[in-house]
């Protein structure tokens, strides 16, 4: 077993639209992967960059502090800390398209069975889920709120 440290106290959550949210290592209960290997990838924006595939990720995140969960800053938002925290919360809490991670620099890429499907019947844009992913909500014993998202390979 490797153990490794959090360098930046946070980790880093990517969609498939491109969106990112940030984590701070206050609201992780506890998350494991197991890697397959590794590849080099060239992205849309013009970046190669390698990448550790992930076979199966599972990650315990309490809900309690909206504080431990944002996006990067908008200048041009005038949104308050907390309101952005909860936002990126409920983010999680719903999201069924996470496709890569970062942890300490490290680019991880989740596995992926996409499905087109369409949230905004207005809006021309087809986004994709991810077949593989399960978020679990509980309330633990003590009254805490835990979210669980769980991406495997081949199950769903």
């Amino acid at each position: 077993m490797e153990y490794n440290k959090i360098n930046n106290n946070e980790i880093e959550f990517v969609f498939e639209n491109c969106e990112c949210i940030h984590i701070s290592t206050n609201a992780i209960k506890s998350i494991w992967m197991e890697t397959k290997g590794e590849r080099y990838e060239y992205d849309r924006h013009g970046i190669l960059y390698k990448t550790k595939l992930v076979k199966s990720f599972c990650i315990e995140l309490y809900l309690k502090n909206e504080l431990n969960f944002y996006h990067k800053p908008n200048q041009s938002d005038k949104t308050t800390i907390k309101e952005e925290g909860s936002a990126a919360r409920d983010r999680l809490r719903y999201c069924d398209d996470i496709c890569r991670l970062y942890i300490n620099g490290e680019h991880f890429s989740m596995p992926w069975n996409s499905e087109k499907v369409i949230y905004d019947k207005e809006l021309p844009i087809p986004c994709y889920k991810n077949k593989w992913q399960e978020n679990k909500e509980e309330t633990l014993s003590d009254g805490t709120h835990v979210l669980t998202i769980k991406i495997k390979e081949g199950e769903k």
